[in-house]
């Protein structure tokens, strides 16, 4: 939890730092920061090329906490050299300027660069779990979120949109809710959203009954991983806040924050891919519709909309599977 709050912190400045640049402008100011997004990403390239010259012998020595929590020492470090050097890669202008080809992103801009590298250390995350033994290794070292992490981490979210967009720096209120997509709702948009959160629900239904059906295995070992995660949350408050947290924290990061810079396609891959703590499955695929259709929605009506929905399919859910929990115990 340290570490990440280190990272985040670490996030946070290059983030305010990215601000002053866009607003100050000119090119020297930009070549700067360039230097500095560089000079943030070189030790993920050096430290995993160093991971995958480590010899088998010595992989065999290494201490049990090593290994426990790295029991693919390779693979990770074949994860870490693929962020160093996506990191290199956005860190120059012409780099970005590729990418420019398919997002919607300003490759002069120094807040989109930043935003570039924060995608590449999400994805990256995600590919050293997976790397580290696919669903089965999570099983094994999987622990238990408290409530105070998990809402934490939202909260480093929402810290990272709000400032992302310039909060403090180069907008004031109304321009940077303008930008986030934060607007007053209707009555009109409410009803809207509630019927977005029952289609979303019946979709997730819908896929488990069926993956059930042909992998209850697979099934069996996520719902394990997920009692695991979350087996200290059994009451009606802790998924409230659980659920209204994540809502907040993740819409207005990813559809608030991140879809005008990379549009609704690769946004959408990019919230798929921040939840593979549920592995490669078809748990992954129902995500990603919804991480489109919250996209839409906040196309459509607002990112308050989104976070509405994204809020109201949690609880809904995780209702669900507390009462399920509760009758299993008085059968």
């Amino acid at each position: 939890m340290l570490d990440l709050l280190i990272l985040f912190l670490m996030l946070l400045g290059l983030t305010v730092v990215a601000n002053l640049v866009e607003r100050e402008g000119g090119d020297l100011y930009r070549r700067v920061f360039d230097w500095m997004l560089l000079a943030f990403t070189m030790p993920l390239l050096v430290a995993g090329g160093l991971l995958i010259m480590i010899p088998a012998s010595t992989l065999a020595d290494l201490p049990g906490e090593v290994t426990a929590f790295m029991p693919n020492v390779t693979a990770a470090g074949f994860v870490l050299l693929s962020m160093g050097l996506w990191g290199i890669f956005v860190s120059f202008y012409q780099g970005r300027q590729l990418l420019a080809r398919l997002l919607p992103l300003r490759p002069e801009s120094a807040v989109h660069g930043l935003a570039l590298v924060f995608a590449g250390f999400l994805v990256g995350n995600s590919a050293f779990t997976l790397s580290q033994g696919g669903l089965e290794g999570m099983l094994e070292t999987t622990y238990a979120a408290s409530l105070i992490e998990v809402v934490a981490q939202q909260v480093l979210f929402m810290l990272l949109a709000f400032f992302g967009a310039g909060l403090l720096v180069r907008r004031g209120n109304e321009s940077l809710n303008e930008r986030l997509g934060l607007k007053w709702v209707t009555w009109g948009q409410l009803w809207y959203g509630l019927k977005w959160i029952l289609v979303l629900a019946l979709f997730q239904w819908t896929v488990s009954a069926i993956w059930a059906y042909f992998n209850p295995e697979q099934l069996e070992i996520l719902e394990t991983i997920s009692a695991e995660m979350f087996g200290d949350f059994n009451t009606v408050w802790d998924w409230f806040v659980l659920s209204l947290s994540a809502g907040v924290g993740e819409e207005l990061l990813f559809r608030g924050a991140l879809q005008p810079v990379f549009g609704l396609t690769a946004t959408s891959f990019l919230f798929a891919v921040a939840h593979v703590q549920y592995g490669i499955t078809p748990i992954t695929f129902v995500i990603l519709i919804i991480g489109f259709a919250l996209g839409y929605i906040r196309i459509k009506t607002s990112t308050t909309i989104a976070i509405f929905v994204h809020f109201g399919y949690n609880f809904l859910i995780s209702m669900v599977a507390l009462l399920a929990r509760y009758a299993e115990q008085l059968l």
